[in-house]
């Protein structure tokens, strides 16, 4: 079922794409977004764009907002702001964005350290003697495809071509209309 109005916390991709699925079937949507804009990852001009046609669209934008808590009252989702009106909903959406998976799985005894980013790495991916770290875990691009190619990246290292990896180039889109 579509939902009547959809709270979405987080205007990244996956938060803007979401939304505007909901108002093209019939449902309200609200995104709440801290940063001034939608996409805060992406170039200030395309996410600037985007919360204009997003807003054409019939979609409540609150940005530069922080919700300070959420709560269900009923069948209703809450969520509350510091000096603001609360925000009601019957779905909530967090989509905050993603963190690697990197706690309790034996880090430690190989002697690497993550951070809040993921598994640090060099340029060819190195992660420490004989160890690599491609994909989501090493927080760099947490995209399927990039994934893929750091796992090229890493075969040529451990054959010993010594290939770093660039990311000048990363393809990628945001699947809203317009696309971002």
């Amino acid at each position: 079922a579509v939902p009547h109005r959809l709270l979405v916390l987080g205007g990244g991709a996956a938060g803007v794409e979401l939304a505007q699925v909901v108002r093209r079937l019939g449902g309200e949507a609200v995104i709440v977004e801290g940063a001034d804009r939608v996409l805060p990852r992406e170039p200030a001009p395309l996410g600037r764009a985007l919360s204009e046609a997003l807003r054409q669209d019939g979609i409540e934008l609150r940005l530069g907002m922080h919700a300070t808590g959420a709560r269900r009252e009923g069948e209703e989702y809450v969520l509350q702001f510091d000096g603001g009106p609360d925000l009601r909903g019957d779905r909530l959406l967090v989509a905050t964005g993603r963190r690697p998976r990197v706690e309790g799985i034996g880090l430690e005894t190989v002697g690497v350290k993550a951070g809040p980013h993921g598994i640090p790495v060099d340029e060819h991916l190195r992660a420490g003697e004989h160890l690599w770290a491609i994909g989501d875990v090493n927080g760099i691009w947490p995209l399927t495809h990039v994934g893929e190619y750091e796992g090229d990246v890493v075969a040529e290292n451990i054959r010993g071509d010594g290939r770093p990896a660039n990311y000048e180039a990363v393809p990628r889109v945001t699947y809203t209309d317009p696309q971002a």
